[in-house]
């Protein structure tokens, strides 16, 4: 805050009621800097090979996350429905039984 009420006046208002005086440090700061000074990225790195991976990859993430999710969901529901699941494992294990008993009755 300032602390007479005449730099209140002639300040700027930055947020809700916070004001600061008119001739600040951070103003000078603020116009002498850059993105590149900001982010210390140099301009490579928006390069346009950069831009086309980074779209390629998640063009063909949304391509293949749909059917993925939906195949995979569909293999949760079949293997979670004990109604389709348990008599599958019983006619399994029933036959397995019934050819081990045929197998010693042969010999």
């Amino acid at each position: 805050y300032a602390k007479n009420k005449k730099n209140m006046l002639v300040g700027k208002v930055i947020g809700p009621k916070l004001w600061r005086p008119k001739n600040s440090f951070i103003d000078d700061v603020s116009t002498q800097e850059t993105f590149e000074d900001v982010t210390a990225r140099p301009a490579s790195v928006r390069s346009f090979d950069k831009v086309f991976r980074l779209w390629f990859y998640r063009i063909v993430s949304l391509l293949l996350a749909v059917p993925v999710a939906l195949v995979a969901g569909l293999l949760f529901a079949v293997l979670s429905f004990i109604y389709y699941i348990i008599p599958c494992i019983t006619l399994v294990n029933v036959n397995i039984t019934i050819d081990n008993m045929n197998f010693y009755r042969i010999y």
